[in-house]
């Protein structure tokens, strides 16, 4: 492909598609690396990287669209800086890093060409079943993308729910320990009197659950790209 060995700035995309699979492709190395995603707050960083690859297809295809059909960002030209109609409002694209306007967005240009593309492609450029909820909770999760970056963020309790290890009480794993689910590794904190403290377990399940996710949601949205690029550009560009 001619931009795999030509600088980002000269991409029709700006670079983001070229940006976008980097950073999904380490997330891929990491969460398939041999003993898998490491058990203590592993699956942040790698979170981190498809979250990012995704705001990333989502604006790369929305570029190739502007230029491409040389769609003005309103009364901003096609070939200058990119803009995102959100809410009826034009906003730079630099400035908007929230997954669902930039989503809504693109969708939006599909629809208001499909009969452009229809004519012109072979490709069915609607989203698989139960897409828009991936897409939405991904924004509920990390919608400025700082979520999978920090310790605390603006998020507030949901916080708590980023790591590995979660405070418990000791009739939650007695109860676990009788559903005769997996072993659970369980640190029990006592006083000098052996009483009970404070209870935390170590429970990654929902962590892997979000890089899956995270995964469907950037492999779908590197399909879009591709295929935008491979129909209306040429896979030359």
């Amino acid at each position: 492909m001619f931009s795999l060995f030509t600088p980002l700035d000269k991409h029709l995309d700006n670079g983001f598609g070229a940006v976008a699979d980097s950073f999904r492709e380490a997330a891929d190395i990491l969460r398939t690396a041999e003993g898998g995603i490491s058990p203590f707050h592993g699956h942040l960083p790698i979170s981190y990287l498809y979250r990012h690859a995704i705001e990333l297809y989502l604006k790369a295809s929305i570029i190739i669209f502007h230029r491409h059909l040389r769609v003005p960002y309103g009364k901003n030209p096609y070939h200058g800086e990119p803009y995102v109609l959100v809410e009826g409002l034009w906003k730079p694209m630099y400035n908007e890093h929230r997954i669902s306007p930039l989503y809504n967005y693109l969708k939006f240009l599909l629809s208001d060409n499909q009969e452009y593309l229809a004519e012109n492609t072979r490709t069915d450029w609607s989203f698989p079943e139960g897409f828009d909820s991936l897409i939405e909770n991904v924004h509920e999760i990390d919608s400025s993308s700082t979520y999978f970056r920090y310790p605390v963020t603006k998020a507030g309790d949901r916080d708590k729910e980023k790591s590995s290890a979660k405070q418990t009480t000791m009739e939650e794993v007695i109860a676990h320990a009788g559903l005769k689910k997996k072993p659970l590794k369980t640190m029990v904190v006592v006083s000098a009197l052996d009483e009970v403290q404070r209870v935390f377990v170590h429970d990654n399940e929902s962590s892997i659950e979000l890089v899956s996710r995270l995964h469907e949601v950037a492999e779908t949205l590197h399909g879009c790209h591709t295929a935008l690029i491979g129909e209306l550009v040429g896979f030359a560009f």
